[in-house]
């Protein structure tokens, strides 16, 4: 991480505004400026700080919202980021804010979908969606294959399933009911 200060004060700060009435996140990006220029940040510092306080749900929000695989979900937090430095930030940043907040806010399962959105968008940044569009294109194609064939198909590897059927009423219930079986 390239700058764990401004990691550090955003963790302070990121909820200042809940003191104040209206919107915390719109209260804090307002005091965030004023509140880092009199610690003696740079303007471009207090820049990322009043974003990291704007962003500071952006992906809590989004992973766990929206589908991480969809080009679009990933494109739009890389529009807001714009960079891996501040993503990075806000990663830890947002790990860190749900940490704090309690063991329901923070667990296994949405560390995980923060950790594959953030991977996603780094991806996507570093190379301007050319690397993920052609993964996506290939599992797209290999499961399109296994579709074609009209038979169930379940691969595992480590920690991930892949469940291939027809569609069918109760075939989701059913897989998710076999699942802890096979721990």
């Amino acid at each position: 991480m390239q700058r764990p200060d401004l990691l550090l004060v955003a963790a302070l700060l990121h909820d200042v505004g809940k003191g104040y009435p209206g919107d915390h996140t719109e209260v804090g990006m307002r005091l965030i400026g004023p509140i880092a220029s009199r610690c003696g940040f740079p303007t471009e510092d207090a820049e990322v700080l009043s974003r990291l306080v704007e962003h500071h749900l952006l992906l809590p929000d989004i992973a766990t919202r929206r589908d991480l695989e969809d080009l679009q979900t990933i494109r739009t937090v890389a529009e807001k980021v714009r960079t891996v430095d501040f993503l990075e930030l806000l990663a830890a940043l947002t790990e860190a804010d749900s940490i704090a907040t309690g063991p329901t806010a923070w667990g296994d399962w949405k560390a995980y979908l923060v950790k594959t959105l953030a991977e996603g968008t780094a991806d996507f940044i570093s190379t301007d969606g050319s690397t993920r569009r052609k993964r996506r294109s290939f599992i797209t194609d290999q499961l399109e294959a296994l579709m074609a064939e009209e038979e169930t198909v379940i691969q595992g590897s480590g920690d991930t399933v892949t469940i291939v059927a027809p569609d069918r009423a109760g075939i989701f219930s059913r897989a998710a009911g076999a699942l802890p079986c096979a721990v």
